[in-house]
């Protein structure tokens, strides 16, 4: 089988990096793969072992790019990573021209907005004066349409539930154990300065996030002076401040931003990975730490046996600087809300997926999903609650052994669920 698949995000990898994974399935079957990405990514994929070009400016070029390469590889199926982002992102390429080709074209829908239309709203930007300035990754909401009846969709899982719809059909993305040879981890770590007796945390943000908080921090001139990155790593040490073992907390992604060193907790930020690299690092980690439910490397840590913390937050923010929350705040971290909202006003709300927010727009996605079984959730400012969580991910053997077998159980689930293989040819024969 040969797959043409589109790279449609110039901000996030997490698509891309999961239609990668759907490609090596297809390759170890016998199959073909070809990619168009973004310029920026067109190395990340090259690195995965994957034949690719940049798309071109303008979405006229890049309809004719799309038919040329048709014409030149015959693909037996096209997919799209993801067709929403033509809609949350000035669009590569005009969404009706998929109807012109003759072709079975299928979707990735990583958090359950298919079949469709999804209103979402970033919070963040909700006060945004200058926010459509960014164009449409700078705009409060966006309507994602309906996905296109003869187009199929297919849920990835991780992190969707696995559940079938007329048109949809989910597919797992890893079909193998994710684990390091004998020996590797060790290795990794070393390679990064960890020793011998140091936990590895690590956190990785989006470079979408990182772009809406530059949005906000830039209306108010404080690209300088604030940093969300810096909020980040006070809390860390706050939650991490009675672990008796040595920690290093790694950052790594756009403007990573941590650094230093308080107690026995060290800090340090680190370039941009490929993927096979990253994925090793990650594997390694006695810990990650996200603040977005969705992160595609959430849920490759959990498959690959790493815990997994969530920070979300229940806590609503008053007009009058009060706070309502599900739990008592510590004197440090009402000083951080305080700061944090002096800064940047209306940055305190309610998330799954910070800096958007999300609840309304995910619950489809998380509601019976067995995939939170295999993550810990913590309120991000319930410092005395999220630290004693963070301790016992860390520190704890039975702790870490019930996840352990709760992530064994995931992976179970997913083996049953069909490959890439099996659901691109369910896509290829659903439109004879």
């Amino acid at each position: 089988m040969r797959v043409l698949i589109l790279s449609l995000s110039e901000h996030s990898l997490g698509e891309l990096h999961n239609a990668i994974f759907l490609a090596r399935q297809v390759v170890e079957a016998g199959g073909e793969v070809q990619f168009l990405t973004t310029g920026g990514h067109v190395n990340y994929t090259r690195e995965a072992g994957f034949p690719v070009l940049p798309w071109q400016k303008g979405r006229g070029a890049n309809a004719g790019l799309v038919k040329e390469q048709v014409g030149a590889f015959r693909p037996d199926v096209l997919v799209l990573a993801d067709y929403y982002n033509l809609f949350l992102e000035e669009p590569v390429i005009d969404p009706k021209m998929f109807r012109q080709l003759d072709l079975p074209v299928a979707t990735f829908d990583s958090m359950n907005f298919a079949p469709g239309p999804t209103l979402l709203e970033k919070e963040i930007l909700r006060e945004s004066r200058y926010g459509r300035a960014f164009g449409k990754g700078g705009q409060f909401s966006t309507l994602l349409p309906a996905v296109p009846p003869e187009m199929a969709v297919l849920r990835s899982c991780p992190i969707n539930r696995p559940v079938y719809g007329p048109g949809i059909m989910p597919v797992a993305l890893y079909k193998e154990s994710l684990s390091l040879p004998e020996g590797r981890r060790e290795e990794v770590r070393r390679r990064f300065g960890l020793g011998p007796d140091e936990k590895l945390v690590l956190l990785a943000r989006s470079s979408w996030a990182h772009l809406a908080v530059k949005i906000r921090t830039m209306e108010r001139s404080l690209s300088t002076r604030f940093s969300y990155e810096r909020i980040l790593q006070r809390l860390l040490q706050l939650y991490l401040k009675d672990v008796s073992w040595p920690v290093t907390v790694l950052g790594v992604g756009p403007q990573a931003g941590l650094g230093g060193a308080e107690g026995g907790v060290r800090f340090a930020s680190l370039p941009f990975l490929g993927m096979d690299e990253y994925q090793e690092l990650l594997l390694s980690a006695d810990l990650f730490v996200t603040d977005n439910i969705t992160s595609c490397s959430a849920a490759k840590a959990a498959v690959g046996g790493v815990p997994v913390l969530v920070l979300i937050s229940s806590l609503a923010g008053n007009r009058d600087g009060t706070y309502q929350a599900p739990f008592s705040l510590t004197e440090e971290a009402a000083a951080i809300l305080q700061q944090w909202e002096k800064a940047v006003p209306g940055s305190i709300f309610p998330f799954y997926v910070f800096p958007f927010g999300w609840i309304r727009e995910l619950a489809p996605l998380l509601e019976d999903n067995p995939y939170l079984n295999v993550l810990v959730t913590a309120e991000m400012f319930d410092v005395p609650g999220t630290g004693e969580k963070m301790a016992r991910l860390l520190t704890d053997d039975a702790e870490r052994s019930a996840l352990a077998e709760r992530q064994a159980g995931y992976r179970r689930l997913l083996q049953s669920l069909p490959g890439a293989p099996e659901a691109l040819e369910w896509v290829r024969e659903r439109q004879k």
